[in-house]
Order: structure tokens, then C-alpha cells, then sequence
């Protein structure tokens, strides 16, 4: 980031050049973001399935929605899909086991399944092929959502006025005695008489003090022995025009 000086004491003229600045960065970046996502939506919306299942289904989700619609009986094995779990092929007058096809849709082959010990068990392949399934199903009820939303038209949150309020604190600092304000003509306001009023007889002693603003800090209760001169608060209105 760049090494300009922070709202925490600094002129007043600075102070609320960099509030007006920050308040514009901030009503910029609200709208990039809002056009860069609904661009990315709008390119989601238009993947093929097996894209989209890459790009925006993670292996965290697959596994939750394995776990949800094929549940195990343990904590060693949270779903019943996994290498070496039991499976029971469907053959006349029985039912598959846990029921993939009906779920899924897909159908188990040799090769996904095989014998061991008298007991069929899944395979690695098996259990890629059930995963990839599910990676699927969800890729297309996450896509029909998608497409739903660039359907209906996405709403924009635009800023076209507002106000901006900060509570400040003001104290006279001595430019020699405030290693902070050694560079004066950018971080300080100098103080000047009014009209014929004489606030300081020494000469030259207005130009070696500064009207230091301070945005007020909650994590720094504001009493009587903070040394201060002056409480207040600044108001900006803005209006944004395109």
C-alpha cells in the first residue's frame, strides 16, 4: 500500500481530502465488484455441466452431499460410498444396495464392483464414477439457479448520494516538539490571526504551530485527561454523477 499518511493526525484540509477520496474509492470498488460478478455469473450460466462441475464444485461439497445421500454407520466411514464398502448389485427380485441408480442414475458395471471373500465390495473405480455422479448433480442444480437469476435480470446496488459523518478531535501542537508533524506544509494547518485579534505576542510563533486533526479512536475513551483542545464532528454530503 502506498505510505500516505492516515486520518489518525493530520491537517484538517488533509483530513477531509482523504475522507471525500476514500468515500469515492470505496462507491468505485462497490460497483467493479458488482459488474465483475454478475460477468462471472453470466459465464457460469453458459458452461457445459462437466465445466461447471470443474470450476465451481468443490470436493468439500461432494463429500457433504455424498454423505447426505448415501449416510454410513460410523465415524471411520461417514457414507456409504467408499473402497472395500459393501454393495449389492441389483438382480432379479433384489434390490441394489445402497440404491446408486435410483439416486443417481448411473449404473454400476463390472469393474466398479468385484468379490471378495464371498462379499461384493466397491471398487476405486466405483467409487470415482459415484462421486463424478454427484459432482454432477450438484453442478446442475447450482447452474439452473445461475441461469435462473441472469433470466430475472440482477439487480445492481447503485450510490448516487449519501453522508458521510466522523467525530474528530483538535489540538495545537508545536511543530519542534511533534516528531509526527515534521513535514508541516502537508500534514498541518498553520494558525493565523484574526482580523485584528493577537492570540500569541512572540514572533513568529504562529508559524511553528499546527492545528492537528484527530479522527476520535473508540479504543480511546475521550475524557477530561485526554489531551485535547477541541471535540467536534465533520458532515459531508456527496452526490454521485455519471
Amino acid at each position: 500500500m502506498e505510505d500516505v499518511p492516515k486520518p489518525i493526525e493530520v491537517g484538517f484540509a488533509e483530513f477531509i481530502a482523504k475522507l471525500v477520496s476514500e468515500v469515492f474509492d470505496a462507491v468505485v470498488t462497490s460497483q467493479f465488484d458488482q459488474e465483475r460478478r454478475i460477468a462471472e455469473l453470466s459465464y457460469a450460466a453458459g458452461l457445459p455441466s462437466e465445466e461447471f462441475a470443474e470450476h465451481f464444485v468443490t470436493d468439500e461439497q461432494t463429500m457433504a452431499e455424498l454423505k447426505r445421500l448415501f449416510p454410513g454407520d460410523s465415524d471411520k466411514h461417514p457414507t456409504a460410498v467408499y473402497v472395500g464398502a459393501p454393495y449389492r448389485p441389483k438382480r432379479e427380485g433384489v434390490s441394489e444396495l445402497p440404491p446408486i441408480n435410483a439416486v443417481l442414475g448411473i449404473t454400476l458395471e463390472k469393474g466398479d464392483y468385484r468379490v471378495v471373500k464371498k462379499q461384493t465390495v466397491l471398487t476405486s473405480d466405483g467409487v470415482k464414477k459415484v462421486k463424478s455422479a454427484v459432482r454432477q448433480h450438484l453442478a446442475k442444480e447450482h447452474q439452473v439457479a445461475v441461469q435462473e437469476i441472469i433470466r430475472r435480470g440482477i439487480p445492481r446496488v447503485i450510490t448516487d448520494a449519501g453522508r458521510v459523518n466522523a467525530k474528530l478531535t483538535y489540538e495545537v501542537l508545536s511543530i519542534e516538539d511533534n516528531a509526527k508533524l515534521e513535514k508541516a506544509a502537508t500534514l498541518g494547518t498553520p494558525l493565523r490571526p484574526l482580523g485584528h485579534a493577537v492570540f500569541i505576542s512572540e514572533s513568529g510563533a504562529l508559524s511553528k504551530l499546527r492545528l492537528a486533526v484527530r479522527q476520535a479512536d473508540e479504543r480511546s475513551p475521550q475524557t477530561q485527561k485526554l489531551k485535547v483542545n477541541v471535540f467536534g464532528e465533520v458532515e459531508v454530503e456527496f452526490k454521485t454523477l455519471t
